[in-house]
Protein backbone atom coordinates (compact mmCIF):
# COMPACT_ATOMS: atom_id res chain seq x y z
CA UNK A 1 0.00 0.00 0.00
CA UNK A 2 2.92 2.34 0.69
CA UNK A 3 4.09 1.85 -2.71
CA UNK A 4 1.28 2.51 -4.38
CA UNK A 5 0.68 5.68 -2.22
CA UNK A 6 4.47 6.57 -3.44
CA UNK A 7 3.00 5.98 -7.06
CA UNK A 8 0.19 8.75 -6.33
CA UNK A 9 2.32 11.24 -4.85
CA UNK A 10 4.30 11.20 -7.77
CA UNK A 11 2.03 11.19 -10.71
CA UNK A 12 0.33 14.13 -9.06
CA UNK A 13 3.72 15.70 -8.15
CA UNK A 14 5.14 15.23 -11.88
CA UNK A 15 1.11 16.30 -13.05
CA UNK A 16 2.08 19.42 -10.80
CA UNK A 17 4.67 20.42 -12.42
CA UNK A 18 3.90 20.22 -15.70
CA UNK A 19 0.78 22.33 -14.84
CA UNK A 20 3.06 25.29 -13.10
CA UNK A 21 4.93 25.00 -16.14
CA UNK A 22 2.19 25.11 -18.47
CA UNK A 23 0.85 28.11 -16.47
CA UNK A 24 3.85 29.95 -16.20
CA UNK A 25 4.30 29.58 -20.10
CA UNK A 26 0.86 30.97 -20.09
CA UNK A 27 2.17 34.15 -17.81
CA UNK A 28 4.55 35.01 -19.98
CA UNK A 29 3.06 34.68 -23.26
CA UNK A 30 -0.15 37.14 -21.55
CA UNK A 31 2.54 39.54 -20.41
CA UNK A 32 4.30 39.35 -24.12
CA UNK A 33 0.36 39.83 -25.45
CA UNK A 34 -0.17 42.33 -22.89
CA UNK A 35 3.46 44.55 -23.83
CA UNK A 36 2.53 44.53 -27.62
CA UNK A 37 -0.46 46.11 -27.37
CA UNK A 38 0.54 48.57 -24.74
CA UNK A 39 3.81 49.50 -27.74
CA UNK A 40 1.27 49.45 -30.37
CA UNK A 41 -0.98 51.88 -28.44
CA UNK A 42 1.69 54.32 -28.06
CA UNK A 43 2.21 53.90 -31.48
CA UNK A 44 -0.78 54.87 -32.38
CA UNK A 45 -1.25 57.67 -29.73
CA UNK A 46 2.32 58.72 -31.00
CA UNK A 47 0.76 58.90 -35.03
CA UNK A 48 -2.24 60.51 -33.26
CA UNK A 49 -0.35 63.40 -32.23
CA UNK A 50 1.74 63.81 -34.76
CA UNK A 51 -1.23 63.84 -37.54
CA UNK A 52 -2.62 66.28 -35.10
CA UNK A 53 0.31 68.37 -34.86
CA UNK A 54 0.65 68.72 -38.99
CA UNK A 55 -3.00 69.16 -39.67
CA UNK A 56 -2.53 72.36 -36.76
CA UNK A 57 0.49 73.55 -38.29
CA UNK A 58 -1.20 73.26 -41.64
CA UNK A 59 -4.29 75.40 -40.50
CA UNK A 60 -1.60 78.06 -39.16
CA UNK A 61 -0.30 78.23 -42.86
CA UNK A 62 -3.37 79.05 -43.80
Amino acid sequence: MSFQALQIFVTFLFIKIIDDGLEIRWLGFEYLNLTASFSSSLYTRRLWLFGHDISSASLKLL
